[in-house]
């Protein structure tokens, strides 16, 4: 039996239908709601009708990365999942032939907007959310302005001293 080729046709309906393509191997994509704490998880084959995601699923559950490693880690195991090896990933990407292998073995680290540019190419965006300061940002913000004001204080004594001895 002959199987259905993957389109990008196919693929793109999927994604209008609301889901967010989690993966897409041998003529089968998944697709996963983007709504935040909702497990569901659809297997679609061209040709299938299309469910239409979760009522109100426009919110797209976060990606927390606590640190570099990370997110280099979740990006390489996206282009994995969508099965792009490095060559068809930099053509959607941008990058010059061999770039994203240097990226991905750590032989190179990229430039900011070739992250942005590497996370839109495999169908995310990068997004900073204040999350509240650390302790020890507090901590320093405290006591740097506890001496700016001290040091407000002595400034307007000492022009106040100016002004009266020049009268």
């Amino acid at each position: 039996m002959k199987q259905a080729q993957i389109t990008k046709d196919f693929l793109a309906e999927i994604q209008r239908a609301g889901w967010v393509l989690d993966y897409v191997v041998d003529g089968l994509a998944v697709g996963q709601c983007p709504r935040p704490g909702c497990g569901l998880r659809v297997n679609l084959k061209p040709g299938m009708e299309i469910p239409q995601a979760c009522p109100g699923s426009e919110t797209i559950a976060d990606v927390p990365m606590r640190d570099y490693q990370q997110l280099l880690a979740f990006l390489s195991e996206r282009r994995e999942s969508l099965a792009l090896n490095m060559p068809e990933a930099e053509r959607c990407i941008g990058l010059a032939d061999g770039h994203l292998n240097k990226i991905e073995s750590l032989a190179r680290q990229p430039y900011p907007a070739t992250l942005f540019d590497w996370a839109a190419g495999l169908g995310y965006q990068i997004v900073l959310r204040p999350v509240g300061l650390p302790p020890i940002t507090l901590a320093v913000i405290a006591q740097t302005r506890a001496r700016a004001a001290v040091k407000r204080l002595r400034y307007r004594q000492k022009r106040r001293d100016r002004l009266s001895g020049a009268s």
